[in-house]
């Protein structure tokens, strides 16, 4: 139990790794206010253990190179990783996020939330958007009770890989405007490959940009299959964004909205 930080770098020849099986866990003094690892380096492996009863579990900030493998996170107050001021080029895989948003507002248990929400860069980033770029999340299976978005890639965000991953959408907040897909894409240039959902709040996978100009554009969804069972659509882009691409290879499943809200392609 404790607040962990890590910052001694590693390089790409010799990456420092922490590591440990699932029995060794890391947990914070009070889930509500302290994340339980600080994640400050580059060239690093985090692996193998577990992080729960946290805020967040890992905070990653202006961290690159870095990868988090085979973890289990869970029973967070809020998102389960964060990656944000700037981190760019990381990996999370193969890794297990469950039991997120425990702190009683279930709008911010994300699995894994990518950069900083706009009216945060001021705080986070000095005003600029947060460019943590370039970050992939693969082959992990998120849920159940994954209360927000699995992954949430936000406005000023570019070049982030989403695939091989498992939605399980037990526990998603219901009935809520805005959070009701497994995937969120507001950033630039993302692709969601490959990736199967089962059962969401309404959406399976949204591209939206909350009206930043210049977001939520270019990002291309292929290969995936939505199980959506909701009334919502397998694809849902906004008007107000372009070139996304939802390939006609994707499969979508018991959405009473249809396949896509823009035809594929």
């Amino acid at each position: 139990t404790g607040r962990f930080y890590m910052t001694q770098s590693g390089t790409p020849e010799q990456p420092i790794t922490l590591c440990g099986g699932r029995g060794a866990q890391l947990q914070s003094p009070d889930m509500g206010v302290h994340d339980a690892l600080h994640l400050r380096s580059n060239y690093t492996v985090i692996q193998g253990f577990s992080i729960a009863w946290a805020k967040r579990g890992i905070e990653a900030q202006n961290a690159h190179f870095n990868v988090i493998r085979d973890m289990d996170i869970h029973h967070t107050g809020q998102e389960a990783i964060h990656l944000r001021n700037n981190s760019t080029d990381n990996i999370v895989e193969s890794s297990w996020i469950h039991d997120t948003g425990q702190n009683g507002r279930l709008e911010i248990g994300e699995g894994i939330y990518l950069g900083t929400d706009s009216s945060q860069w001021g705080t986070i980033t000095g005003g600029t958007p947060d460019q943590s770029d370039r970050n992939s999340v693969m082959t992990t299976t998120f849920g159940p009770n994954v209360s927000a978005e699995m992954v949430e890639g936000k406005e000023g965000t570019t070049g982030g890989l989403i695939q091989g991953n498992v939605f399980i959408g037990d526990g998603m907040l219901q009935g809520h405007d805005t959070i009701n897909a497994w995937v969120a894409i507001k950033g630039n240039a993302y692709r969601v490959v490959g990736n199967e959902g089962l059962g969401s709040a309404f959406h399976g996978f949204r591209v939206f940009s909350d009206d930043i100009p210049d977001n939520g554009r270019d990002n291309v969804f292929t290969r995936n299959v939505a199980r959506v069972h909701a009334g919502g659509v397998g694809f849902w882009v906004s008007n107000k964004v372009t070139g996304t691409i939802i390939s006609c290879d994707n499969v979508v499943e018991d959405a009473a909205g249809g396949f896509a809200s823009i035809p594929c392609q």
